[in-house]
C-alpha cells in the first residue's frame, strides 16, 4: 500500500490547521502504541492493489476508514510505503472536517472508536 503523506510546499505545515495537526499527532501516537507501526499521516491519498484491498475487509463507511485501512494493512502484513506529496493551503472554501471545530471533534471521537474497535478485533 502506498500512502501519499501530506507535506506543505517548502515544508510549510501551516497547510493543515493546528487542531487537525494535533488530532493527527495524537491518533498516530496511539496507533503506534497499540499496533506497533509508526505512520507519518492519515492521508486521503492512497493506492493499494484491489485483491489486497478486498482482503482487508473494510467496513467503515465514514470518518474512520483511513485509520481502519492503515491498521488492517499492518495486521495483514502488507508492505506500506509513504511517499511525500505536496499539499497547499486551500485557495477557496473550507474543509468539511477540519474547517469546523465541532466536526473535527466528532471525527476525533470516531478515530478513538476505530482504534478501540480494531484493537479488540
Amino acid at each position: 500500500m502506498v500512502l501519499g503523506v501530506r507535506r506543505g510546499i517548502d515544508g510549510d505545515l501551516g497547510t493543515i490547521l493546528p487542531h487537525a495537526r494535533f488530532g493527527n499527532h495524537l491518533v498516530l501516537g496511539l496507533t503506534r502504541a497499540l499496533f506497533g507501526h509508526s505512520f507519518t499521516d492519515l492521508p486521503p491519498f492512497r493506492a493499494v492493489a484491489f485483491p489486497e484491498l478486498l482482503a482487508l475487509r473494510m467496513d467503515d463507511r465514514n470518518w474512520g476508514w483511513t485509520l481502519q485501512m492503515q491498521i488492517r494493512a499492518v495486521r495483514a502484513g502488507l508492505r506500506i510505503v509513504e511517499v511525500e506529496v505536496s499539499h497547499r493551503r486551500r485557495s477557496e472554501g473550507v474543509s468539511k472536517i477540519s474547517g469546523n471545530l465541532a466536526t473535527s471533534l466528532q471525527v476525533g471521537a470516531k478515530m478513538f472508536y476505530t482504534l478501540a474497535r480494531e484493537r479488540l478485533r
